[in-house]
């Protein structure tokens, strides 16, 4: 295969990949792809992400990845490897290249993993919480006005 640029809109993965960075992609094996890795990725019909690998799996059809943008608070889903185009290995913004093979780069590429797992257990108890409890409206509706819990 051969590698491919493109200029990045969005901000889901700021501050690594920002509006106007040209990513350059090239291909890679669905067996090498790594927690850390951001790859080109679909979505599904008419939507392309280049977003961070979170949590790889082994599926009976080959590997399955849990993509997520640095900034956003929820992984975008996991995706069978043959919706995955390539691999991010440089982001070029104002003339520099940052190279994402880099081992600085890829150690801030596992922070960034550590970050969004921590993101995503976080904001699941609060989710819970608030669904399993009675609403404002509802609470009122457990004990009748002027009674007594004793």
């Amino acid at each position: 295969g051969r590698s491919i640029r493109f200029e990045a809109r969005g901000n889901s993965m700021a501050p690594l990949v920002r509006t106007g960075d040209v990513l350059v992609v090239g291909p890679v094996s669905p067996e090498a792809v790594r927690v850390g890795d951001v790859i080109l990725c679909s979505l599904g019909p008419g939507c392309v992400v280049a977003h961070r690998v979170i949590r790889v799996v082994r599926g009976v059809d080959g590997p399955l990845f849990l993509v997520q943008g640095d900034r956003l608070r929820q992984p975008d889903g996991t995706i069978p490897a043959t919706h995955c185009f390539g691999r991010v290995t440089v982001v070029e913004r104002g003339g520099r290249r940052i190279d994402m093979n880099r081992p600085a780069t890829q150690l801030l590429g596992r922070a960034a993993v550590l970050r969004s797992r921590w993101k995503t257990a976080r904001g699941l108890p609060s989710r819970l919480a608030r669904q399993a409890l009675p609403r404002k409206n509802q609470a009122s509706n457990i004990l009748p006005k002027g009674s007594n819990k004793g």
